[in-house]
């Protein structure tokens, strides 16, 4: 089993999403629990998320991304979401009309917007901004990091 961490911009975009929560989620690589769902490219379970492939696929997809960290701190985390009532959902309306998945779309398709925003913020490099040196009456400036924004 292979532990994974995102990108350092998807996950900062994420917490701003979701919340400090996200730091608890452990991301796991090639996982055979995704063989057991032939289409899936990702399963959730409490503070997991089970990948079919590599965090670099998983990362390239944030609607997918959203959505199963949706899953794993709205639903399992608490405890809406459990494997029996997930089995029960799922044999009475199929995959795609059980409510927690229903659901998980419906959040992503109202924050995927705010969310890709949040990851090209994230993912804007950090330039030089000049501003005064401490404790010099001179005036003098200095190179200080500032995220570059919009019109400066």
């Amino acid at each position: 089993m292979q532990f994974a961490r995102l990108p350092e911009a998807l996950r900062r975009a994420l917490v701003e999403s979701l919340g400090p929560d996200v730091e608890r989620v452990v991301l796991i690589e090639s996982s055979w629990r995704v063989r057991w769902h032939p289409r899936a490219l990702a399963t959730t379970r409490p503070d997991r998320i089970y990948l079919r492939g590599s965090i670099e696929e998983f990362a390239r997809d944030a609607e997918l991304v959203l959505h199963e960290y949706f899953h794993v701190l709205e639903q399992w985390q608490t405890r809406r979401l459990t494997r029996y009532r997930y089995l029960r959902e799922l044999l009475r309306r199929g995959y795609r009309d059980n409510r927690f998945e229903v659901e998980a779309r419906e959040f992503v398709e109202k924050n995927l917007r705010k969310f890709s925003v949040l990851i090209a913020r994230a993912e804007e490099p950090l330039t030089p901004a000049l501003s005064p040196q401490a404790g010099r009456g001179s005036g003098a400036l200095t190179p200080a990091l500032s995220r570059k924004r919009e019109g400066e």
